[in-house]
């Protein structure tokens, strides 16, 4: 969440990065209300995480792993969004996956694709 928004969150946290939470977003206008639930893990390393509720008047679910591969940073995202009138595809999924390293003298070299 963000400064200036009126909005409610509740987090549970329990273990290395575990969370289950809920977010409520609240606007002016009822289409554009958001209610989310997110839970994230940390297996072996990797954290998992997951997301799923209605986002501004859009039922959507979502799913994301990051990790590294010796000192490559690696994540994967992707959500699922059903669309609403006006938007141009019934569904639609937006993804994206990033890399990144830090090298010894702090320089980072980041790599995304959306």
């Amino acid at each position: 969440m963000r400064p200036g928004i009126d909005a409610v969150q509740l987090v549970r946290y329990f273990g290395l990065g575990g969370q289950i939470g809920a977010t409520a977003v609240f606007s002016d206008d009822s289409d554009d209300h958001s209610l989310l639930a997110t839970a994230s893990h940390n297996q072996a390393g990797i954290d998992m995480l997951g997301i799923f509720g209605s986002l501004r008047d859009r039922e959507m679910a979502g799913a994301g792993l990051a990790g590294s591969l010796g000192g490559l940073g690696l994540k994967a995202e992707a959500a699922l969004y059903n669309g609403r009138e006006g938007d141009f595809h019934d569904e639609f999924t937006i993804a994206a996956a990033e890399a990144w390293y830090r090298f010894d003298n702090g320089l980072v070299l980041l790599l995304e694709y959306l």
